[in-house]
């Protein structure tokens, strides 16, 4: 099916007198995610999720890292969406998720930007011609939008925000730890590849105090695209999605709105697929979101 498909595009691009019109594309798709056997994408590195070593972290913060259900594994087609055409890999991004120590409930963290996209939204975006996998732009992405924040919920080694140099934590930025990456969806329509990542928690202080510190050493651009961090409840944030609610109101958002890139460009392009042949694939995300608050209440 995979070579027929590419000879289909090649067709297209070769000759310029065939079209694809958008029924046989979302065909394609929907062949994707029904094929007979169901396995996670070769690209995607799904570890056991176990917290650092007690060494590495104190116990007070491992106690915080959320437990998250078995990843659903039939959410991505089984080939990764072709490279641009100026040579990157396609878009990905990550959501991280925590349990705030003060309520006990699980949150989702989101940034606010303005550029290309105006709003709250997940940490990502285009893939470098480097990146070797989507899974390592979402992660890249995250480490550059974060500051390297939440870089001892990634990686066993060290890192002294306040001695180490510009160039070095730009270098670690780009490392592809992605083995507590999970796949959440992919959204044909924009080629948008979201991940979860579960993290430990850091308030909004301790946070902007940790991005300050690598900011103020770091001059690369990808570092200073988020402007301010929400935690929202991640109980909301599934109410809003089904109740189509494209602009929630945010506590620390004062009025700003949510980009919903991470579902496929905008809150109704998800809904869309409740009532059409990929039904099955909304319930499927809504679920797992479900249960991850379930399985830490």
């Amino acid at each position: 099916m995979k070579s027929k498909f590419i000879a289909i595009l090649s067709v297209k691009i070769v000759l310029g007198s065939f079209s694809i019109s958008a029924e046989a594309i979302e065909s394609k798709n929907i062949e994707y995610f029904q094929s007979s056997t169901m396995t996670a994408h070769p690209q995607v590195v799904i570890a056991t999720l176990k917290p650092a070593p007690a060494s590495a972290q104190p116990i007070a913060k491992q106690a915080y890292l959320p437990k998250m259900p078995t990843p659903i594994r039939d959410v991505l087609p089984k080939t990764a969406p072709p490279k641009t055409n100026a040579g990157k890999n396609p878009p990905a991004g990550t959501l991280p998720v925590a349990i705030d120590p003060a309520t006990g409930k699980i949150v989702v963290l989101l940034g606010y930007e303005q550029g290309n996209i105006t709003g709250f939204t997940d940490f990502g975006g285009s893939g470098d011609p480097t990146d070797i996998s989507r899974e390592h732009t979402a992660v890249r992405e995250f480490n550059e939008e974060t500051c390297l924040a939440f870089w001892e919920d990634l990686s066993t080694a060290s890192l002294n925000r306040a001695t180490t140099s510009g160039s070095q934590l730009e270098t670690m930025a780009q490392q592809p730890l992605t083995q507590n990456l999970i796949p959440l969806f992919y959204a044909a329509k924009n080629k948008y590849f979201t991940c979860l990542l579960p993290v430990r928690y850091q308030s909004i202080g301790d946070l902007n105090k940790s991005i300050s510190t690598v900011r103020n050493k770091v001059n690369a651009h990808p570092f200073f695209e988020k402007t301010d961090f929400a935690w929202v409840p991640l109980e909301s944030f599934v109410g809003w999605i089904e109740s189509g609610i494209e602009n929630p109101t945010i506590p620390r958002g004062k009025g700003k709105p949510i980009s919903w890139r991470f579902l496929g460009g905008n809150l109704q392009d998800f809904k869309d697929l409740k009532t059409g042949k990929l039904g099955w694939l909304y319930d499927r995300v809504i679920q797992y979101l479900k249960d991850i608050v379930a399985l830490n209440s």
